[in-house]
């Protein structure tokens, strides 16, 4: 069976990644995500970061993984879903989109509806996302926030234990 998000990645990583990713608390994910650099800087030499645009992009499909419209696991959500569960408008959400899939941290494609309508559908990556969140906390060694709990995860990226911290 082919991985529908097209990368090495097995389905056990990728529900292991998603499992650590949706236990999360839901501000937390939402703050490493938008405060994490981007990979390229910009065109004058700027250190970007992906945003709050992205980071509500991420928390929605998130949450709505593994309960998708799509028999094949991709998501679909309507303009007028995404404004009122995440806050974005439609150049919002096509800046957050184009941002996500430059940082591989989703894919998305346009289908055609039964009705003639073209819908667009989502697919996370969730070990990206988990990769990313990880750096993230990693580059700022000066931050150090009060932990209420920190435990290690059967999970790996590189061969490096992952350990969830759950921040007051």
């Amino acid at each position: 069976m082919q991985n529908p998000i097209g990368n090495e990645a097995s389905i056990a990583d990728r529900e292991e990644a998603h499992h650590v990713l949706k236990n999360m608390k839901v501000l937390d994910l939402y703050n490493r995500v938008r405060r994490s650099p981007r990979s390229e800087p910009d065109a004058a030499g700027r250190q970007l970061r992906i945003g709050g645009n992205v980071a509500g992009m991420v928390r929605q499909l998130v949450f709505w993984e593994n309960k998708g419209h799509a028999e094949d696991g991709w998501i679909w959500k309507s303009r007028s879903e995404w404004e009122d569960e995440a806050g974005l408008t439609y150049r919002m959400l096509r800046t957050a989109r184009e941002t996500a899939k430059a940082e591989g941290l989703l894919s998305f494609e346009e289908r055609m509806h039964h009705d003639g309508r073209t819908r667009v559908f989502y697919r996370l990556d969730m070990l990206a996302v988990l990769r990313l969140i990880t750096e993230e906390t990693r580059s700022h060694p000066s931050f150090t926030p009060p932990l209420t709990s920190c435990h290690p995860t059967p999970y790996k990226l590189s061969g490096v234990p992952l350990q969830v911290v759950t921040l007051q």
